[in-house]
């Protein structure tokens, strides 16, 4: 006997939510969308935006190999630190009396993750706002490539790169990392690239700026991590191209479909 329409319906509705992720109240806090506006001071002055998903999750004392969360996977591959023992281990007496530990990043959807950022936060009492807070910066497929911490929520991070993230940069260049919070949650976080040391008090003028605004809300709305991923790499070749430098012809072509996005200021 066929089933009749509803009966069909009301199984497949059953069948989505029984195999999307669920919310976790043990290991999830909530999920953000992330303003990212991206900023050059130099050769024409390309800037770009666009809206990114995040998750905030607890980590557990010990490693663990993932976490759950409606927008994906967050990894222990993913990732330096993924649990209390990483931290102290990494930062010993700076991160004294360790209570609490979360981690707001984005996650990996069908097996592709983009990263602009990721930020861990520390609590050493059950207080609302944590104590000290890293940063983690990497490649934009998702790779993690370094850490930078700060002792408390109202100091900058200023520290060398330590890696290469684009054509453009170099490992002795340097961040300035801040970090606003208000409310009782994360409000924004802004990297600053220098190729000189800079001052704490924001006199020195950066030759990238990105700056990450995130709102709380119930469900992100944001492109595929798989377009973001691709457009970031065409992005790279405009702005290389727009700098003079010289491209291969493939990435010449890159550069070309790059001038097809959306700008805010194009190269």
């Amino acid at each position: 006997m066929k089933k009749r329409y509803p009966d069909l319906l009301r199984d497949g509705l059953r069948w989505a939510l029984s195999a999307a992720p669920q919310f976790n109240p043990n290991t999830e806090v909530g999920l953000y969308e992330c303003d990212a506006l991206h900023e050059r001071s130099t050769h024409m002055r390309p800037a770009f935006s666009g809206m990114v998903p995040f998750a905030r999750v607890v980590l557990a004392e010990m490693d663990t190999e993932e976490i759950q969360t409606p927008l994906g996977v967050v990894a222990h591959h993913d990732h330096l630190l993924f649990s209390h023992t990483g931290v102290r281990h990494r930062y010993g007496e700076l991160v004294d009396g360790l209570q609490r530990l979360e981690l707001i990043t984005t996650a990996r959807e069908n097996g592709v993750r983009f990263a602009p950022l990721s930020v861990f936060l520390g609590w050493r009492s059950d207080a609302e706002d944590p104590d000290f807070y890293v940063l983690e910066a990497g490649l934009v497929d998702g790779e993690p490539r370094q850490l930078y911490f700060s002792p408390n929520l109202d100091q900058p991070i200023i520290a060398a790169v330590g890696y290469k993230p684009t054509p453009f940069s170099s490992e002795a260049h340097y961040y300035r990392g801040t970090l606003r919070w208000e409310r009782g949650d994360l409000d924004e976080v802004v990297i600053e690239a220098f190729k000189q040391r800079p001052s704490e008090d924001g006199g020195s003028n950066p030759y990238v700026r990105i700056r990450l605004d995130f709102q709380r809300v119930g469900r992100p709305h944001a492109a595929p991590h798989w377009f973001q991923t691709q457009a970031a790499r065409l992005r790279v070749a405009t702005i290389a191209e727009g700098m003079g430098i010289e491209l291969s012809p493939r990435n010449r072509a890159l550069a070309q479909l790059g001038k097809l996005l959306r700008w805010n200021r194009r190269p």
